[in-house]
């Protein structure tokens, strides 16, 4: 529903685009951010998990079947991921 003055570059149009150009790649960076903090919080629990195992003398057999848990449940997140930036699209 455009009008031919928004052709026209006022000062009120250029801000206008530069406030949309912005928003667009703050919503890039809060993505960015987001994939960056899940990718910590699992390399978190990976220490977590090797210091449990180095202070127990671990059973690898066990650490085996939790890193499987793992792997299933990063599958779905990663499905919801990719929804989610679908929906932001």
């Amino acid at each position: 529903m455009g009008c031919a003055i928004s052709k026209f570059d006022s000062d009120v149009i250029l801000q206008c685009k530069e406030r949309r150009n912005l928003i667009k790649k703050a919503v890039g960076c809060r993505e960015d951010f987001t994939i960056a903090h899940e990718a910590y919080i699992q390399t978190l629990k990976n220490v977590g998990r090797a210091l449990r195992m180095f202070s127990e003398g671990g059973d690898e057999d066990e650490d085996e079947e939790e890193e499987k848990e793992e792997k299933e449940g990063e599958g779905e997140k990663e499905e919801e991921d990719t929804i989610l930036k679908q929906k932001l699209k």
